[in-house]
């Protein structure tokens, strides 16, 4: 179908950007403090782990983006109206600016090195014209420092403008002061060191916001429509459940919808994660950021966009991403002191020697040039949201959604964990626990009718009685005229009479007589089981108790936990059931509280707190809250599309067990040892250069290169944690512990 010519549509609720070059938390903040200040601006809301930028106001996307500029920051609309875009893997526009910059001051700065060692001088002929003080080693020293040092100048400056005093301005300062202590190249050496470490943190947080990038470029927020049979392009937040949308080749099905008209191919999921190539048609479902094939089709929205799968989840990791990590509070805390300390010390260092001492002024402000910059706070301030960030997207790919960065912390704390039967247990694999015979009946015989009954039934009940059959040795009795009655029962000959087996619910309806079995009957109705009987014409034969069996995924996972270090296993229900019972044998939990009321459990729990514990519970997303109010952390499983809907948790599990768990675990873990390194690291190459400075071994150059270092240890260390995680959703927690 030809489209009209498209129209440019503007949302109502703002302009998106995603941003490059944002190196530390206090840099972002100072940037939105400043967008914020401009005139008629109504709103700004910068999500600095996500790298977005969301404004409302009189100021375009070309503006936003010249103000971004001025802070070396990369401003890029997403989803521009009416034109291609891309958020794909290449290194941002101002990135490579300032490698290139960076790579030229860095060969000059060697460049002058090599001259000033050589005694390099003018040519008798520039001799006498140039300046005695401009020496061809300072010259390209001057050079280097032109280019090396372009962007933190420039950001420098441009906070100076504002009145805002930042890490590039102290950066400056020092810089300034070498030259003026005739120290030229290592003035240059400085900014082309500070340079490179501001790079190092932006590119290392813009490679864990690309994959947000990514999947926000997959989520339209414009789509066509069909209005009077025609296709229109309207915002994405129009569309409602009935709209007909029409989705081209190579485009992202912008809502969750069913195919009525067309046929195409899907060959990527929601969540960017690659999947089979897979075939759909009219009926078929497909979900929001979906990749579409090679041919046009229609799909029917089944709910509004903001709602669909892909928005849901999107909503979920960039609003983890805005809360602070744990621990980013006490290492904003300590940044901030430890630089007032280093900065008064700087003051103190360059003021009083030479006015109450009469020392050498230039010796001591060299001493505080090496205080000052010191004093940066960048790499302790990047420390937490490194590795917060690292853990929240490996935690994606893992199939592990996080509330915030306190439920991480939280949960890489808590050393127990206690859930109910229903996380567990599964109904679709049953065992036979109890088989009861009515006189003139013995219990392989009972065995031996209901699976010759039962032979070829592939439902739960069916399996579990010829397996419990094959199990004890009795044999199976050849049957014909097998069929199935009208409430659900089987039917089938031996020896030309009929007998039938069904649970009690759908015999009852076919008007068994029960009062030879009744109290067998209530007495397993206590005890929780799943009761089934073998009859003949109306009279048992024999009762049959049925128990659900423990979750293969469940056993695994709460191995694999003990093994990540929980100390605790502890199972709570509600009443004392056989299957129950039974499950917590099998699990080998350490303690099994049973014939527990509401009230009750939560005192369970809070008596497991008690014991200096901290506990974690673990439900499927549809199931009661429950004791999970009284948890230090509360987690959540289930199929994604019940988990957006129900899933309000501090932890969310997507699949259809808790077989996650161990990597959910661990990836807490890590991340809090992850970020107790980084916060070590930067602490400990601070106290070695303050060493170094007392002893005199110090320069400012070698001053700015072990901050340099400290920001590529923070980097390094929190990009570990997404190169654990490679394969998306299973392969992860499968391989957790």
């Amino acid at each position: 179908m030809k489209r009209p010519e498209e129209e440019r549509v503007e949302g109502s609720g703002g302009i998106t950007f995603r941003l490059s070059g944002l190196s530390c938390p206090e840099c972002a903040a100072q940037f939105q403090r400043g967008l914020a200040g401009l005139e008629g601006m109504k709103r700004v809301e910068l999500n600095y782990g996500a790298g977005l930028l969301r404004t409302e106001g009189p100021y375009g996307p070309n503006e936003i983006a010249r103000l971004a500029s001025r802070q070396s920051v990369q401003a890029v609309r997403l989803h521009r109206a009416g034109k291609p875009h891309s958020h794909g893997r290449s290194r941002p526009r101002q990135h490579r600016r300032q490698l290139v910059l960076l790579t030229l001051g860095v060969l000059l700065v060697a460049a002058g090195a090599a001259v000033e060692a050589a005694g390099l001088q003018w040519p008798p002929v520039l001799l006498e014209t140039a300046p005695p003080q401009l020496t061809p080693g300072r010259l390209i020293a001057a050079a280097a420092l032109v280019l090396g040092g372009y962007h933190p100048v420039k950001r420098a400056l441009g906070g100076l403008v504002r009145r805002r005093v930042d890490a590039s301005f102290t950066a400056m300062c020092a810089s300034l002061g070498a030259v003026l202590l005739g120290r030229w190249l290592e003035a240059a050496a400085v900014l082309c060191i500070f340079s490179g470490s501001e790079l190092l943190q932006a590119s290392s947080m813009d490679k864990l916001r690309r994959f947000v990038w990514e999947w926000a470029a997959r989520l339209p927020e414009h789509a066509f429509c069909l209005v009077d049979g025609q296709p229109r392009r309207v915002p994405v937040d129009q569309i409602a459940p009935g709209d007909v949308c029409v989705v081209d080749p190579g485009e992202p099905f912008p809502v969750d919808g069913v195919v009525v008209e067309g046929v195409s191919e899907v060959s990527q999921g929601p969540w960017g994660v690659s999947e089979p190539v897979r075939r759909v048609g009219e009926g078929d479902r497909v979900d929001a950021g979906s990749l579409n094939g090679d041919w046009q089709v229609w799909v029917r929205a089944e709910r509004p966009a903001k709602e669909s799968a892909g928005w849901a989840g999107l909503e979920r990791v960039t609003g983890a991403l805005n809360t602070p990590g744990p621990g980013h509070e006490w290492a904003q805390r300590a940044a901030a002191r430890m630089a007032r300390l280093l900065l008064y010390a700087a003051v103190g260092v360059a003021a009083l020697p030479p006015l109450l001492l009469g020392a050498a002024f230039g010796t001591w402000l060299y001493t505080a040039l090496i205080l000052a910059l010191l004093a940066l706070p960048c790499a302790l301030s990047l420390s937490v949201p490194a590795a917060f960030g690292a853990a929240v997207v490996a935690g994606v790919r893992g199939g592990v959604l996080f509330q915030s960065g306190e439920a991480l912390g939280r949960l890489g704390r808590v050393d127990a964990v206690a859930f109910e039967p229903g996380a567990v247990l599964t109904a679709e694999r049953l065992d036979v626990c109890e088989v009861y015979p009515l006189p003139g009946w013995s219990r392989q015989e009972a065995l031996a009718l209901a699976a010759g009954v039962l032979w070829g039934r592939y439902d739960a009940a069916g399996e579990a009685v010829v397996r419990a059959a094959q199990e004890a040795g009795s044999g199976v009795v050849a049957v014909d005229s097998v069929r199935t009655d009208e409430y659900g029962n089987v039917e089938a000959v031996a020896g030309e009479r009929l007998f039938a087996f069904g649970e009690l619910a759908s015999l009852e309806r076919r008007g068994i007589a029960l009062t030879p079995v009744l109290p067998k009957i209530n007495a397993l109705r206590r005890e929780g089981v799943r009761i089934a009987l073998v009859v003949e014409g109306k009279e048992p034969v024999a009762v049959f108790a049925l128990v659900e069996t423990v979750n293969e995924e469940s056993k695994k996972a709460l191995r694999r936990a003990r093994a990540v270090g929980i100390r605790h296993l502890a199972m709570v229900s509600g009443e004392e059931t056989r299957q129950a019972a039974r499950a917590a044998a099998e699990l080998e939990v350490d303690q099994h509280l049973a014939g527990l009321r509401a009230g009750r459990r939560l005192e369970a729990i809070r008596a497991l707190q008690r014991q200096r514990r901290r506990v974690a519970v673990v439900r499927p997303c549809t199931g009661p809250r429950g004791t999970a109010s009284a948890a230090d952390v509360d987690i959540v499983f289930g199929p994604w599309d019940e988990v957006r809907r129900f899933g309000r948790a501090d932890v969310m599990l997507v699949g259809e067990s808790f077989e996650r768990l161990p990597f959910a675990l661990s990836l807490a873990r890590r991340t809090l040892r992850v970020i107790r390194q980084n916060i070590a690291v930067v602490l400990g190459l601070k106290a070695l250069a303050l060493a170094l400075l007392l002893s005199g071994g110090l320069t400012l150059w070698l001053a700015a290169a072990l901050e340099f270092l400290a920001a590529a240890a923070v980097a390094a260390n929190a990009a570990r944690l997404v190169k654990k995680t490679r394969r998306p959703w299973t392969g992860a927690a499968r391989r957790a512990g």
